[in-house]
C-alpha cells in the first residue's frame, strides 16, 4: 500500500503537469485563432480531414503502443475543440 506522503508528491506532480498542459494549450489556441482567421480571409473550411488524420497517425506512431488508443482520443478531442473555436472566429465572434 502506498505511503500516504507518496501519493500527495504523485498528486502534485499532476498538478504541475495540468499547469504545464494548461500553458500549452493556451498556447494552441492562440496559433489556432491565427489558424482560423487565415482559413477566413482565404474562403478555406474549418475541417481538413487529411489533416487532421496525418496528425493522428504521428502521435500515434510516437507514444507507446499501449497508450496509442489513449493518445489518439485525446488528440481527436484537441482537434474537435479547436475546430469548434475557429467556427467561433469565422462567425466573428471572437
Amino acid at each position: 500500500m502506498e505511503n500516504k506522503s507518496d501519493l500527495t508528491a504523485l498528486r502534485a506532480a499532476i498538478d504541475e503537469i495540468d499547469r504545464q498542459l494548461l500553458d500549452l494549450f493556451c498556447q494552441r489556441m492562440e496559433v489556432v485563432a491565427q489558424v482560423g482567421l487565415y482559413k477566413k480571409a482565404q474562403g478555406l473550411p474549418v475541417l481538413h480531414p487529411a489533416r487532421e488524420q496525418e496528425i493522428l497517425e504521428r502521435v500515434r506512431h510516437n507514444c507507446p503502443d499501449e497508450m496509442g488508443d489513449y493518445v489518439s482520443d485525446y488528440f481527436a478531442q484537441m482537434m474537435r475543440i479547436s475546430r469548434e473555436y475557429q467556427q467561433h472566429i469565422l462567425k466573428g465572434d471572437q
